[in-house]
């Protein structure tokens, strides 16, 4: 099967940023939400393997890849999405705690005008990104390095 690698940097208030390398060598941006315990729909995914397929998303009215099997979570998704921030420390989020990809990491104003730190060209990113794995399945190692 298929292997696509997330290598993550440290968790902070601002989110969980990482890289998403798939088999062509292409890498992307990746942000999710702090590390919180597993907590469903506020914390990122736990680090390890994950089987990945298209599911169909009711929230966004596409096909989406979903990660199966994440220990006491349900419904996550890499989808398009630009913050991640603690909403209870104050940061915007868009996401429920699932996986964003973009092409860069970069300072953004959020829709309340503050600066926080986000990811760029989600769309195109998830486009290209579904474009390469060809709605086939695969597998998502997911790992810790602080040197990202």
């Amino acid at each position: 099967m298929t292997q696509v690698t997330l290598t993550r940097g440290n968790s902070t208030d601002a989110g969980t940023f990482g890289i998403l390398v798939v088999p062509s060598g292409k890498k992307y941006a990746t942000l999710e939400l702090p590390w919180k315990d597993n907590a469903a729909m506020v914390s990122c995914v736990p680090t390890g393997t994950y089987q990945c397929s298209l599911r169909f998303s009711n929230r966004f009215g596409k096909y989406y890849y979903g990660l199966k099997d994440v220990p006491k979570r349900t419904d996550i998704l890499i989808h398009p999405a630009n913050w991640a921030g603690d909403t209870d420390k104050g940061y915007y989020s868009e996401l429920n705690g699932c996986i964003a990809i973009g092409m860069t990491v970069a300072d953004m104003k959020t829709p309340a005008g503050n600066i926080q730190r986000a990811i760029t060209s989600s769309k195109l990113a998830i486009s290209e990104f579904m474009n390469e794995m060809k709605s086939e399945p695969f597998e998502l190692v997911i790992s810790v390095s602080p040197e990202v």
